[in-house]
C-alpha cells in the first residue's frame, strides 16, 4: 500500500507515513516478509538493492529497525552516466535529462547526510572506486560492519533481477568503469555545471585514489 502512494503522489506518501499506527508498521513488515519467502523462503538474510530504497529509510527504520544500510556511493559524474543510459519507468523521468540529474543527485546527497543524523539504522559508507581498487578489503570491512564471520565462499541465492539494470547486476566489478564519464565529458556540461565544483573535485579525489 505504502509503495502504491508513493507512486502516484509523494505527498499523499508522507501524510500516510504520519498516520501511521504500531499496527500499520507491523502489517507493512509482514507483507515484505511474505513477498520475500515467495523468492527464498529459506535466507537467513536479504539484500535488497532497489535503486530508490533510501527514499525510504524512516520507513524501513519503523519496518525493520534491526535493518543496516549500505551506502554505496560512487564518483557523481559516473554515478548519474550509469542512470543515464538506462531506460527506467516515467516515474523517473529526470534521468532522461541531464540537469534532471544533477538536482535529483544532489537531492540524494542531502537526503542521506539528513537521514545519517536523525535515524538510529546504521549505515556502512561503501565507495565504489575502492572497491574496485581493495576488493577484499573492502569487502572484509563490509562483512565485520554486518557482524558476520568472514569466509572465503558462500552459498550465494541467485533471485531474478527485475530492475533495468538487470546485465550490470551480474557483471563482475571492473576497473574500467572508473572515470567511464571522462569518455563523454564534451557533451556534460549541463551535468557538470548542475552538480557543481564540491563534488567534482570529491569525485576527481577518489580517481586519484583508486584509479
Amino acid at each position: 500500500q505504502a509503495m502504491s502512494v508513493y507512486q502516484k503522489s509523494r505527498s499523499e506518501y508522507l501524510s500516510l507515513l504520519a498516520a501511521l499506527s504500531a499496527a500499520g508498521v507491523a502489517a507493512l513488515a509482514e507483507g515484505y516478509l511474505v513477498q520475500l519467502a515467495d523468492h527464498e523462503a529459506t535466507a537467513a538474510r536479504v539484500v535488497d538493492k532497489m535503486p530508490l530504497n533510501f527514499e525510504h529509510l524512516a520507513l524501513i527504520a519503523l519496518m525493520f529497525p534491526r535493518a543496516r544500510v549500505i551506502h554505496v556511493r560512487r564518483h557523481a559524474v559516473d554515478t548519474c552516466l550509469s542512470g543515464y543510459f538506462l531506460r527506467f519507468e516515467r516515474s523517473m523521468g529526470y534521468a532522461t535529462h541531464l540537469a534532471g540529474l544533477a538536482g535529483y543527485y544532489r537531492g540524494y546527497r542531502a537526503l542521506m547526510a539528513h537521514w545519517k543524523r536523525v535515524l538510529p539504522l546504521p549505515v556502512y559508507e561503501m565507495q565504489y572506486e575502492r572497491l574496485v581498487g581493495d576488493a577484499e578489503g573492502e569487502v572484509r570491512r563490509l562483512v565485520a560492519f554486518l557482524g558476520l564471520p568472514w569466509a572465503q565462499r558462500e552459498r550465494v541465492v541467485e533471485g531474478r533481477v527485475l530492475t533495468p539494470s538487470s546485465w550490470q547486476v551480474r557483471q563482475p566489478v571492473y576497473r574500467e568503469a572508473v572515470g567511464r564519464w571522462r569518455r563523454y565529458e564534451p557533451w556534460l556540461g549541463e551535468l557538470v555545471e548542475g552538480l557543481g565544483e564540491e563534488l567534482l573535485k570529491e569525485g576527481e579525489r577518489l580517481e586519484r585514489e583508486w584509479a
